[in-house]
């Protein structure tokens, strides 16, 4: 459904691209690594499954905030990340 709504809205569209830019923005910034190609996608390489599982949880449990950990075999060892 939410991709619907963005679909429709050029004004949703346009606050979704400045959102992401603005994340990657602090993210470089800190020298927090990160994947990016071009698209609203952001994957920060966290590099330990339990790490990012952790952090997962951790953010959905404070915060309510969904992160995705993507974690071995999905990505190879040590390559492990958080999906936002």
């Amino acid at each position: 459904k939410s991709i619907e709504i963005v679909r429709k809205s050029d004004h949703l569209r346009d606050k979704l691209k400045s959102n992401t830019e603005k994340l990657l923005y602090y993210l470089y910034k800190n020298q927090i690594p990160v994947i990016s190609d071009q698209s609203h996608i952001i994957a920060i390489i966290v590099g330990c499954g339990e790490k990012a599982s952790f952090i997962s949880n951790m953010l959905l449990k404070e915060y309510r905030i969904l992160v995705q950990a993507i974690k071995w075999p999905t990505v190879a060892r040590g390559t492990e990340r958080l999906r936002i």
